[in-house]
């Protein structure tokens, strides 16, 4: 089972999917048994923003309206666990997504709603939001592939939804209210501090 992510092609504009699609290519032609997943931004990435909802009561990205379907690594792992244990899935690809595409300022309603204090989604400039994961201690090469990611997701290609989770669990992936109320604890706790 190869683990890769959604947008996976030969001639991405993104160099983590060409390098996701030339793994893939490897393990096809290699002849051993192979099932790929190719899961869209994980909402455990929404627990990165804890800091500027304690400080500020805000959430920062450059994606402006663009609208991701982000899927919780809890639903990751229960196909991955339902794929080692059932059949029926060799030589598969599967697109894992959440249940519905949202954008920044939809994702920072729902968490308002769920912990009951102000946060506001504040979009920043692509070369803001590279600087600031540089700034970060992230390398400058990865920090410019993310950018790229996301501009494909302003561009339209984040927005899929597939039926691939529910599919193969036989539930509907976590939705994102559901996702912020497990999580409820950190963000107010973190809110109250800001207080």
């Amino acid at each position: 089972m190869k683990l890769s992510a959604l947008g996976t092609s030969l001639d991405s504009s993104v160099g983590l999917l060409r390098a996701h699609a030339q793994i893939e290519e490897y393990i096809s032609k290699s002849g051993i048994v192979y099932t790929f997943l190719r899961p869209h931004f994980f909402m455990e990435n929404l627990l990165m923003n804890v800091d500027t909802i304690q400080k500020e009561g805000a959430i920062y990205s450059p994606l402006g309206g663009a609208r991701i379907s982000a899927i919780s690594v809890e639903d990751i792992g229960a196909v991955i666990a339902k794929i080692l244990t059932t059949g029926g899935h060799a030589g598969k690809v599967y697109t894992l997504t959440g249940p519905a595409a949202v954008s920044y300022a939809e994702i920072a309603a729902t968490l308002e709603k769920v912990i009951g204090k102000p946060v506001r989604y504040v979009q920043v400039p692509f070369e803001a939001a590279r600087q600031g994961m540089v700034n970060s201690g992230m390398p400058a090469w990865f920090a410019e592939d993310l950018i790229r990611l996301m501009k494909t997701w302003v561009e339209g290609r984040g927005s899929m939804v597939t039926p691939d989770v529910e599919n193969i669990t036989g539930r509907k992936p976590l939705a994102l209210q559901e996702f912020f109320e497990n999580h409820r604890e950190d963000f107010i706790v973190a809110a109250g501090k800001a207080a």
